[in-house]
C-alpha cells in the first residue's frame, strides 16, 4: 500500500473514531456517497468529494470489516459467565468472527487469504531460522569438543546436518 497522502479524506478525518464513523456509515447504514458528504460536512465540518469517499471506501472498509469482526468475537466471548469453559469461549467468538467473517466481498476474502497465505510462510519460515540456530549451535559446540577426535567430529556434523 502507498503511503497516504497528507490532504487525503483519511488525513482530513485525523482520529480512529471518526473513520470508524464514517465507514459505519457507508457499510452498516449503507448511505450514498452524496448523504456521506452531507453528513461529514455536519459532523466533521468539511464536505469531501464522493470521489475522495469512493477512494477512502474502497481502500479502508476491509481492514475495518475485519476490526469489526475481531470487535464482535470478542464482545461474545466478554459476555459469557467466568466459569463457562475456556474451548466453547473460543468456539462461540469463532462462529461470531465467521458470521461477521462471510459479509466480505469474494475480493475481500481473496486479500484475506493472500494475508493468511503470507503470515503462514513467515511462521514456516521463522521456524526453518529456529531449526537452523540449534544445529548451528549443535554444530559449534561438536567442533569445539576437543575430547573428540577429528573423525568423530565429522561425524557429529554429518549427524546434525542429516549427511550420515
Amino acid at each position: 500500500m502507498s503511503k497516504i497522502r497528507s490532504d487525503s479524506l483519511f488525513a482530513k478525518l485525523k482520529t480512529d473514531e471518526n473513520r470508524d464513523l464514517l465507514l459505519s456509515w457507508l457499510v452498516e447504514e449503507g448511505i450514498s456517497y452524496e448523504e456521506a458528504a452531507a453528513r461529514c460536512a455536519e459532523h466533521f465540518g468539511f464536505q469531501p468529494s464522493e470521489a475522495a469517499l469512493s477512494t477512502f471506501f474502497t481502500r479502508h472498509r476491509f481492514e475495518w470489516k475485519l476490526e469489526q469482526a475481531k470487535l464482535r468475537a470478542d464482545a461474545t466471548k466478554d459476555k459469557l459467565p467466568a466459569d463457562f469453559e475456556a474451548a466453547k469461549k473460543r468456539g462461540l467468538a469463532q462462529r461470531e468472527f465467521e458470521m461477521a467473517y462471510s459479509e466480505l466481498s469474494v475480493k475481500e476474502l481473496v486479500a484475506l487469504k493472500r494475508i493468511e497465505i503470507a503470515e503462514a510462510r513467515v511462521a514456516l519460515d521463522s521456524r526453518k531460522v529456529a531449526m537452523l540456530e540449534k544445529k548451528l549451535a549443535e554444530a559449534t559446540e561438536a567442533l569445539g569438543d576437543e575430547s573428540k577426535t577429528p573423525a568423530e567430529r565429522e561425524a557429529r556434523m554429518r549427524e546434525i546436518f542429516g549427511l550420515a
